[in-house]
């Protein structure tokens, strides 16, 4: 039985074998020019680099070949590889001296690998001979003195660079202000030069200078995506929603998916502001540790838009605020409002402008009686006026302490305010002045975390304890994904009441410490079909989306 295993197993490797060399013989060896005519193909399909493998492997096989040898190199031209270009291109020329076609491309080759002297040399013996190459040789030799000649300017304006840069890091940044535009004046067609002074604008707040040195980028590098994305923003910042759209349809060609992902939402935010019929989302539920209490808070509006670009909106606007003690009937009334609300509305919010003044007449129901609200339901006219401001800058008093000096590449402000009368409180005046200064710990394409101080002032007209004090605090913002106006914050607040009481005395002290935790989403949706996401780059969005800057109001 053993035997007759080893003689199958050896019978079978044996007709293997057999097998492999009958194969081996029917397949015949490919031929040079059967390798060739696929070379030349690739390159007619676009495909230099796997062109470039296979005239290599024909090299390999046939040294002596100058048409490969030719071929290889207009090939490294083309894929800017220099020093391979100038090797094979002058190898070539090396057989055939005459040739004055190949010896143009050469010192092209030499050109483009910063040999200046070398390419100069071949374009003067090109234009020394009769051909029909001399009008385009005399024409590379000019350009070539041309950059040989500024070439200690450029030396120049890399040294002031390069100091610009380090005066950047040692915090220096009037320095290296002065030496960027020292560079840029030596060098005017160096985009890195416009755009590091266009960042630094935008850091001083001066939208206007930044687009300027911005545009100089662009004009000199057509490609940069990423310059016509942040062009876009700011012009939007300025309301000129012309220059934006346009900033923006040519981020869009960006082979970046991140940053066409970014214009394509700008795009978008930007219809959304003109479609006619609109509904807008908005939400910050959040959780206070002084009364261990969660409270739910959202709204929507389904409104339309007056043609011919009137400033007016009208809509129906829903709003709902209900918190859990109050619910659940452990504390009486610790949120001021437990209700649910519908009625119409109407807006008056003028192009170009954060700023806007709504009027409604809801009807109210009420989710927990008070002596307050006791009854089911009622009517609530109110009127409020509303506004927002975001900056790239410190305007307060980290900006003042610091000069404006500490990470300004990284600071921020934003301000907003509302005032307004409710008839539900009592036919009160509230008026809320909300301010925010800090820093970007992490700035990316797709990511925003902040740390900040926050201020919040408060005052009203009735005298109301709760609504007349003022909290500082510390707080920390994650905006995970940019392109969905979704975020997270906890902040700690140290607040201290205004020793102003009306009608209700403070049973709280004259002051309280506060953790919040709170979630706030917005969203809009048009006409136009999918959901329209806000502006992606913060700083340019309008945090608010054109709904009155509110105050969820406490009692304590």
């Amino acid at each position: 039985m053993t035997d007759r295993l080893a003689r199958t197993a050896a019978f079978l490797l044996a007709a293997a074998a057999i097998g492999a060399c009958t194969a081996h013989r029917q397949r015949a060896p490919e031929t040079a020019d059967a390798k060739l005519v696929r070379a030349y193909d690739l390159i007619q399909r676009g495909y230099d680099t796997q062109a470039l493998r296979e005239f290599s492997e024909i090299l390999f096989s046939d040294p002596a070949n100058h048409q490969v040898r030719l071929e290889l190199g207009y090939l490294h031209m083309r894929l800017q590889h220099w020093k391979e270009a100038v090797r094979y291109l002058g190898s070539a020329l090396d057989e055939d001296p005459g040739n004055v076609r190949l010896r143009m491309e050469l010192g092209y080759a030499r050109q483009g690998l910063g040999d200046l002297d070398a390419a100069a040399d071949d374009f003067r013996i090109v234009l020394r001979t009769p051909n029909e190459f001399q009008e385009q040789a005399g024409a590379a030799l000019q350009s070539v003195l041309s950059i040989s000649a500024d070439a200690p300017r450029k030396v120049e304006g890399d040294t002031l660079l390069n100091d610009g840069y380090d005066a950047l890091k040692r915090g220096k940044r009037s320095l290296a202000k002065e030496r960027f535009q020292r560079a840029l004046k030596g060098g005017p067609d160096r985009a890195e030069v416009h755009k590091q002074l266009g960042y630094m604008s935008v850091q001083e707040g001066n939208v206007d200078s930044a687009i300027k040195s911005f545009e100089g980028a662009r004009r000199l590098q057509p490609t940069d995506f990423l310059t016509s994305l942040e062009l876009g923003y700011m012009y939007d910042s300025m309301r000129n929603e012309r220059s934006a759209m346009r900033s923006f349809n040519a981020a869009l060609a960006s082979p970046d998916p991140e940053v066409r992902e970014s214009a394509r939402a700008a795009v978008e935010n930007i219809r959304s502001r003109h479609s006619r019929v609109f509904l807008d989302i908005y939400g910050s539920p959040y959780y206070t540790s002084r009364f261990s209490n969660r409270i739910a808070y959202a709204e929507a509006q389904f409104g339309y838009r007056l043609p011919h670009d009137s400033p007016v909106s009208v809509y129906l606007g829903t709003r709902y605020a209900q918190d859990s003690k109050s619910h659940a009937g452990t504390e009486p009334q610790v949120l001021s409002d437990n209700a649910l609300s519908l009625g119409p509305g109407i807006r008056l919010q003028p192009e170009g402008f954060n700023a806007s003044l709504t009027a409604e007449y809801n009807k109210v129901f009420n989710l927990t009686r008070t002596p307050e609200h006791d009854s089911a339901s009622e009517w609530n006219p109110q009127v409020q006026l509303a506004d927002y401001h975001y900056w790239n800058k410190h305007y307060g008093p980290i900006g003042w302490l610091t000069l404006g000096e500490v990470f300004p590449e990284r600071a921020f402000s934003d301000l907003g305010f509302n005032v307004g009368y409710y008839a539900r409180y009592r036919d009160n005046v509230i008026g809320l002045v909300q301010y925010r200064e800090g820093f970007k710990l992490v700035d990316t394409a797709r990511t925003l975390v902040s740390a900040y101080v926050p201020v919040n002032v408060m005052k009203d007209v009735n005298r109301d304890f709760f609504n007349n004090l003022i909290e500082l605090g510390a707080g920390i913002e994650l905006h995970p994904i940019l392109r969905y106006s979704v975020k997270l914050r906890a902040e700690f607040y140290r607040g201290v009441y205004l020793g102003i009481e009306g009608r209700d005395p403070n049973p709280y002290g004259a002051n309280y410490n506060d953790f919040r935790l709170s979630l706030l989403f917005t969203k809009r949706f048009s006409i136009q079909g999918p959901p329209a996401e806000r502006a992606s780059k913060p700083g340019y969005e309008e945090e608010t989306g054109g709904r009155p800057f509110r105050w969820h109001g406490y009692l304590w």
